[in-house]
């Protein structure tokens, strides 16, 4: 069986154009690729850190900003003010190419409430492995026939996204602007402050 890296350094970034034309997605993009030769919207890039160090990143890290700068007009996949349940519809099939989304007691709770909240015209933010474009991590890749599985929706309120969170995946704690650990300190007397 390959490993991740072997089959990342075997694939070819392809697709990725393919997938940006049939979704008609009017943005620039970047996708550095390994070693390969990443072309998407008339960006090539040769990234190579790991042969070369820092200075295998410098054209992509001077791509990136370049796009800092340009102002695209990026619209959102699905219109804000439709149902979380839409939103997270359209993005599994017309993204991740699922037939269908099927959502668990606690998920249809979550969208509820999240709605109850007043937070349903937000984007959401799926939450999923990233070995597959199912929530099954052992569908690698772009597998067909499936369908994704919501367990789990809640607002991110201060953030401004609803987590949808699809398979077995842990999430990130978010931390305010200024974390906590920065105002501990101690003393010359080993007292601890600010806890």
């Amino acid at each position: 069986m390959e490993s991740d890296v072997e089959i990342a350094h075997s694939a070819s970034p392809k697709p990725l154009d393919s997938i940006a034309r049939k979704l008609n997605i009017p943005v620039k993009h970047i996708i550095p690729y390994g070693k390969h030769i990443a072309k998407i919207h008339s960006s090539y890039l040769v990234t190579d850190v790991r042969n070369r160090g820092g200075t295998g990143g410098l054209d992509t890290a001077q791509e990136l900003i370049e796009l800092c700068k340009w102002s695209g007009n990026f619209k959102y996949l699905y219109n804000l003010d439709a149902g979380i349940r839409e939103k997270i519809e359209t993005i599994a099939r017309k993204i991740y190419g699922a037939d269908g989304v099927s959502y668990s007691e606690d998920a249809v709770e979550g969208i509820k409430e999240t709605e109850r909240l007043g937070y349903g015209r937000l984007p959401v933010c799926i939450a999923k492995t990233h070995k597959s474009l199912s929530d099954n991590p052992s569908l690698l890749g772009r597998p067909k026939g499936f369908n994704i599985t919501v367990h789990k929706v809640l607002p991110a309120a201060g953030a401004g996204f609803i987590v949808v969170v699809c398979g077995n995946i842990l999430l990130m704690p978010g931390l305010p602007m200024n974390p906590l650990a920065e105002r501990i300190d101690i003393d010359r007397q080993g007292r601890l402050a600010g806890i």
